[in-house]
């Protein structure tokens, strides 16, 4: 045993037991990797330099010992551990206590990348079983503290296949497959930042973002077949035209500032399907405490059996004013956000997508805009709760000049629902 597995089994050996006994169903992002950035209860960091702790690595914490599952990062030049007890990004009631600060120079970290999972590291060393799984995302907490100078700088690059940069004149910039797309969502330096990038379902099911819970880019979601460009943090991922990473990576692509909490999760077939409302790390931990107690900050167990630094509390569906229960308010809610939509709010040509701001407008298959299949899913659920639904002329009020076919489906819908609840006996 080498000794840094000695130096973790101890801290680990509880959280292993847990996680073979524990069930992925249920659950849907699987984090193949998790990187604390010096809150893993193995490191025991203190401030200072990343290669002066934990063997000079900077561990990752999704995974068991001696079983090929954990990918640590390689600190190159000077980032170092600094303390944010007094600034978490997220909950107090999490270990959040540390981050890693990059000087904007030189510094960075280097892994294995994730990439296709079925190609990755994790499957052909035989650490997990992700034959056929092609889909994965991931998401990052970044406190920007200086734009560059010029062109973009780099806050995660994996393989050169989905990265998040940030741009000179100041907006956040998603990128897959060497295409960039800047969004309109402006950097605000000093100040912590969720970006999260997803591919869910697929080349057709795009490469989607978010910052802070708000809809950044949607793009097409491919990839470059067996790359084996790595996993850079800090910094723009180059290949070396060898099979491997550029060592140093591209000069001016270094982010000035700290780093936290970065979640590689694979997804598909056994580890389920992507879901906004359960695995957007904004939404979930920081956006939904914000508005209820009911959705208070609670983690105890995630898809691996153990805490995941993630909130356990789910999202009521059909909470629509995120009030913690499903009432007349919400159903008053989608009437007056009823054909409402983000067109145009983002950039790239991919598929649509929503966010907590047009959920909270009644877009509860979180495509964007608020139409007949929202209005379907909001029949099915308040099934049973005491409330009075809207008709089809009441939403052809609300929006002048709704199309005809829109208003003859929602008049089918409410009839079905109507002939079911008199065949049930009322």
């Amino acid at each position: 045993m080498t000794p840094r597995n000695i130096l973790r089994c101890g801290a680990l050996l509880l959280v292993a037991v847990v996680m073979c006994a524990a069930s992925r169903i249920g659950h849907a992002r699987y984090a193949d990797r998790w990187y604390r950035m010096g809150d893993d209860p193995a490191q025991g960091v203190a401030a200072g330099p990343v290669e002066d702790v934990g063997g000079g690595f900077t561990f990752d914490s999704a995974g068991a010992t001696n079983m090929n599952q954990l990918h640590d990062l390689q600190p190159f030049n000077s980032p170092v551990y600094v303390s944010i007890s007094g600034s978490r990004p997220v909950a107090a009631a999490t270990s959040n206590n540390w981050a890693i600060q990059f000087d904007g120079s030189d510094d960075y970290l280097l892994g294995p990348n994730l990439g296709n999972p079925s190609q990755s590291i994790a499957h052909t060393s035989g650490g997990e079983n992700y034959a056929g799984i092609t889909d994965r995302g991931y998401q990052v907490w970044a406190k920007p503290l200086a734009l560059p100078s010029a062109g973009s700088v780099v806050v995660v690059d994996d393989g050169e296949e989905f990265e998040f940069r940030m741009t000179t004149t100041g907006f956040w910039m998603p990128e897959t497959r060497n295409i960039a797309q800047t969004s309109a969502i402006p950097v605000t330096l000093g100040a912590w930042a969720h970006l999260a990038q997803v591919r869910p379902n697929g080349d057709g099911g795009g490469s989607l973002s978010w910052v802070n819970g708000v809809a950044a880019a949607s793009q097409t979601g491919d990839y470059n077949q067996g790359a084996t460009t790595g996993l850079v943090v800090g910094a723009n991922a180059a290949p070396d035209g060898l099979g491997g990473t550029a060592v140093p990576p591209d000069a001016g692509s270094h982010f000035n500032g700290l780093i936290d909490e970065v979640e590689l999760f694979v997804l598909g077939g056994s580890y389920g399907t992507f879901s906004y409302t359960s695995d957007n790390g904004y939404f979930t931990d920081v956006f939904l405490p914000s508005k209820s107690a009911t959705y208070s900050y609670v983690d105890v167990i995630g898809p691996r059996g153990g805490p995941d630094g993630h909130n356990d509390k789910a999202w009521v569906v059909g909470d629509i004013n995120f009030n913690g229960a499903k009432d007349q308010a919400d159903v008053n809610a989608f009437v007056a956000g009823w054909r409402s939509t983000n067109a145009g709010s983002y950039p790239g040509s991919g598929l649509r997508i929503g966010d907590y701001v047009t959920l909270g407008k009644g877009d509860l298959d979180l495509d964007g805009d608020t139409d007949i299949d929202d209005f379907v899913r909001l029949r099915a659920s308040f099934a049973g709760v005491a409330v009075v639904m809207p008709t089809a002329e009441q939403l052809a009020g609300a929006v002048p000049e709704p199309s005809g076919a829109i208003l003859a489906a929602l008049a089918t819908a409410a009839v079905v629902v109507r002939t079911r609840r008199t065949k049930r006996g009322g």
